[in-house]
């Protein structure tokens, strides 16, 4: 006859396996989702949170160098030229925090679904 205490502990044991408890995997990120360690099939995007310092950040950008700025140039004839100062006014710039093809990252995989947020890269 089974003890009861063991029997629990299995059904506890059960239950908590059938939970699907968020977890700590690892995965590559191959530029349009992860692939799991293990898991043959790639998570698409829309599956995936990516934390804001792993995007690529686009905007526009303005500034105004004046003062103790100089830099010595050649001009199209190849004549050397001295810069003083620049001013850029809304310049379409993009910045690559973000993730490339390739980066191992450690995700955590959200309990009971298959939603994925990525912690940082590994």
């Amino acid at each position: 006859m089974p003890d009861f205490a063991t029997e629990i502990k299995k059904i506890v044991l059960d239950t908590i396996e059938n939970e699907k408890l968020s977890d700590i995997v690892y995965a590559t990120y191959n530029g349009s989702g992860l692939v799991l360690d293990g898991k043959p099939v790639p998570v698409d995007a829309d599956m995936i949170d990516i934390p804001a310092s792993l995007l690529t950040i686009s905007g526009l950008l303005s500034m105004d160098i004046s003062e103790g700025f100089e830099i010595v140039a050649k001009d199209g004839q190849g004549e050397e030229i001295t810069i003083e100062s620049i001013k850029l006014t809304d310049v379409p710039v993009t910045i690559k925090t973000g993730l490339t093809a390739g980066d191992r990252v450690a995700v955590i995989q959200k309990k009971g679904a298959q939603k994925y947020s990525i912690i940082d890269r590994v």
